[in-house]
C-alpha cells in the first residue's frame, strides 16, 4: 500500500488521502478528482476487509470494483436488481475527517467543496457482465 501510494504521488502527481475504517478492516488511499480509490485490508478483520482479501486471495492484485457516485441510491439499487445483479456489501458509514468530494450536492441543494466528514450509504454488487460495480451516495454529517 505504501508503494503503491508513494507511486500516485510522486510519479502520478495525484494527492491521495490516506486514512483507515478500524471497523471494515480496510486500509484507504483515496483521491476524489482524480477517481482514484485504493483499498487494502488492514488490522483485524472486518466485513468488508474479509471480502477484499477472499478477492485478492482468488484474484491477484488489481482492479476491485469500479465506483460510481449517485445521489439515489435506493434507485440504483432497483436499476441493478432489475438487471440481475444483487447487492453483495452494503455500505453505511461515518466518516470523519474526510472532505466530501468536490461538487457534491447535498440535500439543501448547495455543492459541497469540503465538510470535515460525511455519512457514505451504497454497496457492492456482484458481477454485472465482468465487472464489480459499487455505488456510493454522500450526505455531510448532520444533514
Amino acid at each position: 500500500m505504501d508503494a503503491a501510494k508513494a507511486m500516485w504521488e510522486q510519479q502520478l502527481g495525484v494527492e491521495l488521502i490516506d486514512f483507515v475504517l478500524e471497523a471494515d478492516g480496510l486500509r484507504v488511499l483515496l483521491a476524489w478528482d482524480a477517481g482514484v480509490e485504493i483499498i487494502s485490508p488492514h488490522g483485524p478483520p472486518g466485513p468488508a476487509g474479509t471480502m477484499v482479501r477472499t478477492h485478492l486471495d482468488k484474484h491477484g492484485e488489481g482492479v476491485y470494483a469500479t465506483v460510481l457516485l449517485t445521489d439515489d441510491f435506493e434507485s440504483v439499487e432497483s436499476g441493478m436488481k432489475a438487471v440481475g445483479s444483487k447487492l453483495v456489501h452494503p455500505e453505511e458509514a461515518v466518516i470523519e475527517g474526510v472532505p466530501l468530494p468536490n461538487g457534491v450536492v447535498t440535500g439543501d441543494n448547495d455543492s459541497v467543496d469540503s465538510q470535515p466528514g460525511f455519512v457514505l450509504s451504497g454497496g457492492l454488487f456482484d458481477d454485472v457482465h465482468g465487472m464489480r460495480l459499487a455505488f456510493q451516495q454522500f450526505r455531510p454529517i448532520g444533514r
